[in-house]
C-alpha cells in the first residue's frame, strides 16, 4: 500500500497508519483520544449541543461546530466521522529532494529551506560533518516547534507532552466532577496516581505523613486538568497554561445565563443538575472500573458477597477508607 496516500497525523508516533482500522486503533492510543475525552467533560459544549445555543466566544463556538456531537461515548465512531478530518494534515511535511540542474530556473525557492552545493569528490563522512555544521547554524534542532508548522484544521499546541500525565489529569478531574465533595488526597489514593505515597493501612487508618504529599500531587493534576479543559474548549491542546475566568463569566451571554446555570449547577437542596446526571450516566461506570483496576481488586469484585464488592461504593465516594 502506498502510505503517501494515507492521512498524515502529527499526533501519531509514526504519523501514518496503513489502513482505516489501524488508524482508528492508533488514534485511540494517541493524544487525539485525550483531546476528545477532555472535551466531553465540558459543560459549555454539552449545553451547546443539548440546546443548539451557540457560545458567545468565537473560539468555543468553532470547537462546538467542528468537533461534532461529543455526547456519543464511542471514540471509534467519532474518529471516523470527525476526528480524522479535523486532525489530518492538509499538506505533508517537506522532504529532502535532489534538484535537477536543468530545471533550477523553474524551482520555487523557499526561504524556509536550506540550499547547498555538495561536492561528490570528497569523502562521505566529510560531507556529512560539514553538512551538520552548516545545518546547526540555521536549524532549531530539538527546539524546533513541530506543532507550529502543522497544516491541520486543529493543531496540537505542542509536541512536548506525556500521555501518562495527561491521562492522570483527566481521571482526577473526572473524579472531582462526579464527586465534588471528596477530598483531593482520596482521589489520588483511589486512582493510585502515586503508589509510592501509601496513605491507608489494612484497617483503613490514614498515614498523615503520606497524605499531605499525595494531596499536593493530586491537586496539581486537578488544576492542570482544569486548565487543559478550558484551553481544549478554545481549540488548544495539550495546554496547561494558566487561564482564569471571571466569576461572572457567561459563556452564552446574559440572555441564556440563567438556563445554563440551572442545567449545569446542582441545586442548593442537593439535587443533581441535568448536566451532573448526564455525567453519572456516561462516566460513573468507567471511573469505577478504572479504580478497581488501579486498586488491583478485579478478582475480588467477582465475588457477589465479598467485602471488597460491598465496600466499593462507599470507598469511591470517600465515605469509607476500608476496601478489603
Amino acid at each position: 500500500m502506498n502510505l503517501n496516500r494515507r492521512p498524515f497525523f502529527k499526533g501519531f508516533p509514526k504519523f501514518v497508519a496503513a489502513s482505516d482500522e489501524l488508524e482508528v486503533d492508533e488514534a485511540g492510543r494517541s493524544i487525539y483520544y485525550w483531546w476528545w475525552s477532555f472535551l466531553r467533560l465540558s459543560p459549555v459544549l454539552w449545553f451547546a449541543q443539548e440546546t443548539g445555543i451557540k457560545p458567545t466566544d468565537p473560539q468555543i463556538a468553532k470547537v462546538a461546530e467542528s468537533f461534532g456531537d461529543l455526547r456519543t461515548r464511542y471514540f471509534d465512531t467519532w474518529w471516523r466521522s470527525t476526528g480524522r478530518v479535523i486532525f489530518a494534515e492538509s499538506k505533508r511535511p517537506a522532504s529532502v529532494q535532489l534538484l535537477a540542474l536543468d530545471q533550477l530556473h523553474e524551482h520555487p525557492f523557499d526561504p524556509n529551506k536550506l540550499y547547498l552545493e555538495v561536492p561528490l569528490s570528497i569523502r562521505q563522512q566529510t560531507i556529512v560533518k560539514q553538512f551538520k555544521a552548516l545545518l546547526s547554524d540555521v536549524h532549531a534542532g530539538r527546539g524546533l516547534d513541530l506543532a507550529a508548522h502543522s497544516q491541520a484544521e486543529f493543531k496540537l499546541h505542542t509536541k512536548r507532552y506525556r500521555l501518562h500525565t495527561i491521562e492522570a489529569e483527566y481521571w482526577v478531574m473526572l473524579y472531582r466532577l462526579l464527586y465534588p465533595n471528596i477530598e483531593v488526597w482520596r482521589i489520588g489514593d483511589r486512582l493510585q496516581v502515586a503508589p509510592q505515597h501509601r496513605v491507608r493501612d489494612g484497617d483503613g487508618s490514614i498515614l498523615n505523613s503520606s497524605k499531605h504529599a499525595l494531596n499536593s500531587l493530586t491537586g496539581r493534576y486537578l488544576y492542570k486538568g482544569r486548565y487543559s479543559l478550558l484551553h481544549a474548549e478554545r481549540g488548544s491542546f495539550p495546554n496547561t497554561d494558566a487561564i482564569e475566568l471571571s466569576a461572572r463569566h457567561q459563556p452564552f451571554g446574559l440572555k441564556h445565563q440563567t438556563d445554563y446555570r440551572a442545567a449545569t449547577q446542582d441545586g442548593k437542596d442537593g439535587t443533581k443538575s441535568v448536566w451532573a446526571q448526564w455525567l453519572d450516566r456516561e462516566f460513573a461506570a468507567g471511573l469505577k472500573f478504572e479504580i478497581v483496576c488501579r486498586q488491583h481488586v478485579e478478582h475480588k469484585m467477582k465475588m457477589p458477597d465479598g467485602k471488597t464488592r460491598l465496600r466499593m461504593a462507599a470507598f469511591i465516594s470517600g465515605e469509607s477508607d476500608l476496601l478489603s
